[in-house]
């Protein structure tokens, strides 16, 4: 088959081992429910910041089995940090955090966590700008995630992610230029999970049409390479690296209907084929669509449907769907969806509804439901028998609360259910299974 050539290789960037927190900010704790603030509204800007929290959190099935449930309490430290500076057209902004995890029964889970965040948002000029941003972090695997693998499902295994965003976009008129680039590297400590260890590089560039009013829209090609650089060809038993390349086109567009109302898609047509593992490729229709409404100033509702691939999670610039520089502080995601970096998904479809409410200028609180049918593979289903795939159902419900006690002191708790049912049973188990979470944390934030 002929191939483009290969971009270069993205390497483990060097990043020290230091930054980020499981459970850092107080209303996100290990039991996965979250509040944050919705995407696109801004937050103050703040020089710099220093926090530690201490969170309690409860799983009742730790290691996402059908039967034989493991609960735990788990405990976490954390001490993290951040900045934002603005210097004359450029701002410079960062942060990072450090976090000790404790397991009460499954002690060895014990371990220490980080994340750590660097970006700039420049401008060169009146039409061109542009941000770059670097994340690294290293922290305990989802075991949701680990589907199919034969490998020791319940000891320690370390997801190392080290991602690099780099965008540009020239003109502010009608008509303006954008181009990007994604480098993501994925591995895992356990050698059971070296097969799901990835490499990719992404570049891609279009245009932005804005005629004025409430519309705007973007014509956009996406090409990536990348590298299971870790797979077993199952006709030779030999360790190889299982190369892909995905071209995705993408039409976007954008419709401000008011100041409280904004609705944003996107469609693509993706194309991935790879060398080895032809059960992984994909040739249809992607996308996504999202819709934030405020209610009222103090009530936000955001909707959001999407499709997407398993190795599509490391596409970090889809236009439409950018990080808003103007908040600093949240952490840039790296995955489209509900799809994880460990997965078995060669198709997700996901619905996900949330709302923010400020209760009173103390209190916070925000619900969420979600819903995601993922088609598996079973080529790579250890037992499961043919490549014709199967499908799987997950279903979630959150609720946290934030109450700010002053300026410094903060608590928060939230409590999550999980249920995902699947017709494939392997010799490692079932893909399906329900838990429930719970967390409680307090923080102590200087700024």
């Amino acid at each position: 088959m002929n191939r483009t050539p290969r971009l270069t290789s993205f390497r483990k960037l060097p990043l020290a081992y230091l930054a980020g927190a499981t459970a850092s900010l107080l209303i996100a704790g290990p039991a996965g429910a979250q509040l944050v603030l919705p995407e696109g509204l801004d937050s103050p800007l703040r020089p710099y910041y220093v926090q530690v929290s201490q969170t309690l959190s409860y799983d009742s099935n730790l290691f996402r089995e059908q039967s034989d449930k493991d609960s735990d309490v788990i405990s976490s430290t954390a001490l993290t940090g951040g900045f934002d500076q603005q210097i004359g057209r450029q701002r410079i902004f960062g942060n990072a955090g450090v976090s000790g995890n404790v397991y009460q029964d499954n002690d060895q889970l014990n371990g220490i966590g980080y994340n750590l965040l660097l970006g700039l948002a420049w401008e060169a000029g009146s039409r061109l700008n542009g941000t770059a941003r670097v994340r690294s972090s290293q922290n305990q695997a989802s075991f949701a995630d680990y589907g199919s693998f034969s490998a020791d499902r319940t000891g320690k295994n370390r997801e190392q992610a080290n991602v690099l965003d780099l965008s540009a976009q020239y003109g502010r008129g009608v008509v303006g230029l954008e181009a990007f680039t994604n480098h993501t590297d994925i591995s895992y400590s356990d050698g059971g999970f070296s097969n799901r260890d990835r490499k990719s590089s992404t570049v891609g560039g279009g245009l932005r049409f804005r005629p004025g009013g409430p519309w705007s829209f973007g014509l956009t090609a996406r090409f990536t390479e990348g590298e299971y650089p870790d797979t077993v060809d199952l006709s030779t038993g030999e360790t190889v690296s299982d190369d892909y390349d995905r071209r995705d086109v993408d039409l976007t567009a954008q419709y401000r209907a008011t100041g409280r109302s904004v609705l944003s898609a996107r469609i693509s047509h993706t194309d991935e084929e790879h060398d080895l593992v032809t059960a992984r490729d994909f040739n249809g229709i992607t996308g996504a669509l999202s819709w934030v409404y405020a209610v009222t100033g103090k009530t936000t509702v955001r909707t959001s449907l999407s499709r997407n691939t398993g190795t599509g999670t490391g596409s970090r610039f889809l236009p439409g769907e950018l990080l808003a520089p103007s908040d600093p502080l949240a952490p840039a995601p790296t995955q489209t969806g509900t799809v994880s970096y460990l997965t078995d998904a060669r198709r997700s479809d996901s619905l996900n509804v949330s709302a923010d409410w400020e209760a009173t200028a103390k209190i916070a609180v925000n619900a969420s439901v979600g819903y995601s049918r993922d088609r598996y593979d079973t080529r790579f289903v250890e037992g499961a028998g043919d490549d014709s795939g199967s499908t799987g159902n997950t279903k979630s419900l959150s609720l946290a609360a934030s109450y700010a006690l002053s300026r410094a002191w903060s608590l928060g708790c939230g409590l999550a259910y999980y249920s995902r049912d699947s017709e494939i049973s392997t010799s490692t188990g079932s893909f399906g299974y329900d838990a429930t979470t719970a967390y409680c944390s307090a923080a102590l934030r200087l700024q």
